[in-house]
């Protein structure tokens, strides 16, 4: 009888061990031949999948309130969910599924999917809008403060607004017509009212329906005055040849004295670019990408200040200004990085092609590879390779790569912050690099 227990008592103490040990190696960090971290410990794991199936991307964007606490896209009961997350821990404070009904079939639910340019913010109110419906939510609670449909007008870009007032833009479907901007309150659900009809340079027989584009908006404060920066698309009449392509222009709206500061500055004379993205204000320049370009003008004349081409294909991601740098993917697999002063190009670093949204902390690049489904981290000084983790959830579903959200939250009373990530399945917390 004491034999047994004193076996009973060992094999307790081996099996103790045993775990204990397979914990602490199922936990370790471990390093590929160039010191670059390809395994890492999470701090926490919560799941985004109820039905424990690949979910669509619902937050493609890193948003960020009262300081530690972050949006991430779910999938619960088959409707497409956004959940609040505490970094710190990963738990959830509300849950977020109040979606409207299509236009076209009130039996469906409008889908919806937040990127950079679909959402504005401001303190505690986030507005977003996708496909025809519209929506206002108060981040503290989670409630809905509003929501509506809108009759005969798509709505595009957004990305601009000052205080609690948000700008888009979109053209009407019957009849098609050329895009325009309007403004909004955060504090109201009445429907946006017409802000400006860009001016366009028409051509005979345009190709498609589009009668004229607005690209990308944002809004920023100049001595007093509030200023609307806007890239536009003209239509063309053969994508083919540069001289059938429409010029896209750059423009700057007073919208305190309502008057032009500068309109139809062409962008790319040659032709070589329809698009301008992520525009982004820095006093005193914009900084905008277009095609496989970086470009930098000064924004209240216009005056292009450099332009720099990077890669033999197209960017491919968001472009992300900090620390007076800019970074951005390319299709070409690299991630550059500018000087925003000079528009020198700093480094490049091998890369795979199209990948999330940037998210930096403390002098340190987070995204998810969309060509090989890794977290990666980047040292945004030198351009080196500090991550390229797998996703944990691998083992359970082979689809269930690092896709969607990759935000990095600061930490409080100087510890590291949490770097969150997310797979089909489950949203990760790891503790940042610095």
């Amino acid at each position: 009888m004491i034999k047994s227990v004193k076996y009973l008592v060992v094999m307790a103490l081996f099996f103790s061990l045993f775990f204990h040990f397979s914990s602490c190696k199922e936990e370790e960090i471990l390093f590929d031949s160039n010191g670059v971290a390809i395994k890492l410990p999470h701090l926490w794991k919560t799941s985004i999948s109820s039905s424990n199936n690949i979910i669509d991307v619902v937050v493609a964007t890193p948003i960020i309130y009262e300081k530690d606490k972050l949006l991430v896209g779910a999938d619960e009961d088959d409707k497409r969910t956004i959940l609040s997350l505490n970094s710190a821990d990963g738990s959830i404070n509300w849950q977020w599924n109040d979606l409207l009904s299509l236009l076209s079939d009130p039996t469906y639910l409008d889908p919806i999917t937040l990127y950079v340019e679909t959402y504005f913010k401001n303190e505690n109110r986030l507005f977003f809008n996708y496909s025809s419906s519209s929506y206002c939510l108060n981040l503290a609670t989670g409630l809905t403060l509003w929501n509506y449909k809108t009759l005969n007008r798509s709505r595009f870009s957004i990305n601009g607004g000052i205080d609690n007032t948000y700008f888009t833009s979109g053209s009407t479907y019957e009849p098609i017509g050329e895009e325009k901007i309007y403004y909004g309150s955060m504090m109201t659900s009445d429907e946006e009212q017409l802000l400006l009809a860009p001016e366009f340079t028409q051509v005979d027989n345009p190709v498609g329906t589009t009668l004229g584009r607005v690209t990308h908006i944002t809004s920023f404060k100049n001595g007093g005055d509030i200023y609307l920066a806007f890239g536009m698309e003209n239509p063309y009449t053969d994508f083919t040849t540069k001289e059938g392509m429409g010029a896209t222009e750059l423009n700057l709206y007073n919208i305190t004295q309502s008057k032009y500061e500068y309109k139809k500055v062409v962008v790319n004379p040659n032709r070589g670019t329809r698009f301008i993205g992520d525009l982004t204000y820095q006093a005193p320049n914009l900084y905008f990408q277009s095609s496989n370009y970086i470009h930098g003008h000064d924004a209240m004349t216009g005056v292009e200040l450099w332009k720099t081409h990077l890669g033999s294909a197209p960017l491919t991601s968001s472009m992300l200004l900090a620390d007076n740098k800019l970074f951005s993917a390319c299709e070409d697999r690299f991630l550059y990085c500018v000087d925003a002063n000079t528009g020198n190009l700093l480094w490049k670093e091998q890369n795979t092609g199209t990948c999330s949204e940037l998210s930096y902390l403390n002098g340190v690049l987070y995204y998810l590879g969309g060509g090989d489904g890794l977290l990666h981290a980047v040292d945004a000084e030198t351009g080196k390779h500090l991550w390229k983790v797998s996703s944990p959830d691998l083992k359970e579903n082979s689809g269930a790569w690092f896709y969607g959200l990759c935000v990095a939250v600061p930490g409080k009373n100087g510890s590291k912050g949490v770097v969150v990530a997310t797979t089909g399945l489950n949203a990760y917390g790891y503790e940042a690099i610095r």
